[in-house]
């Protein structure tokens, strides 16, 4: 595929599902190992039809990205400028992945998710008219708590791979993993894009591997 040419779009409204605990509290609550996790990216696998159908949608079609509520990563720029602002509310850390993906697509909608309360009407709602769906979890980076749970974030993706596929739908999953990155763990999910960090720089280059912008 050739260079796909930048473009500069507003990301579109972000939606919440509002069951369960606030996004605030989870992001007070949870706490990050103090692994600092590198940029790179690479695909553990990926199905050819798959990203075909991410990288042609047509500009009416929408893109929903599910990302998990967790807190931003050690010494990442969305805490410290919520704190620096005097924000009640830490920036979401996936905000970023939402802007670069909408280089490469208009239409985004991105739609977080609470791990410990899963899948809701909302989240159905989205898959309902999305045209192709990406969803992030991660393994890893945060201490065991409930809230942010490894599990949690795995039955979300899953359940939203199988709710895209049983629809005709293209899913990839993104796994930001470190260094562990398991394959058994994500093998409902045909396309897999594996990054080691979350920081701003690192879901720049999630959006561009989706989008064919860099390769392996």
């Amino acid at each position: 595929m050739g260079e796909l040419k930048y473009r500069s779009v507003k990301v579109e409204e972000k939606e919440v599902a509002d069951s369960g605990p606030t996004v605030s509290s989870l992001l007070q609550k949870a706490t990050l190992n103090d692994t600092q996790l590198s940029s790179s990216a690479y695909f553990l696998w990926s199905k050819d039809a798959t990203l075909e159908a991410l990288r042609t949608l047509s500009v009416t079609d929408v893109l929903v990205l599910f990302t998990p509520v967790i807190p931003p990563p050690p010494g990442g720029s969305s805490q410290s400028s919520a704190r620096d602002s005097g924000q009640d509310q830490a920036m979401d850390p996936f905000e970023p992945l939402g802007r670069a993906l909408s280089k490469y697509h208009r239409r985004i909608r991105h739609v977080p998710y609470v791990p410990a309360v899963g899948m809701t009407q909302t989240h159905m709602a989205f898959l309902q008219h999305a045209k192709a769906v990406v969803v992030v979890f991660c393994r890893g980076a945060m201490q065991a708590e409930d809230s942010v749970s490894e599990e949690g974030q795995l039955d979300f993706a899953q359940t939203a791979c199988d709710e895209a596929s049983g629809g005709g739908v293209p899913a990839l999953v993104v796994m930001v993993a470190g260094d562990e990155a398991d394959t058994e763990c994500v093998d409902f999910c045909e396309t897999v894009l594996c990054s080691f960090g979350y920081t701003p720089d690192a879901l720049c280059g999630v959006a561009d591997y989706i989008f064919g912008k860099l390769m392996d």
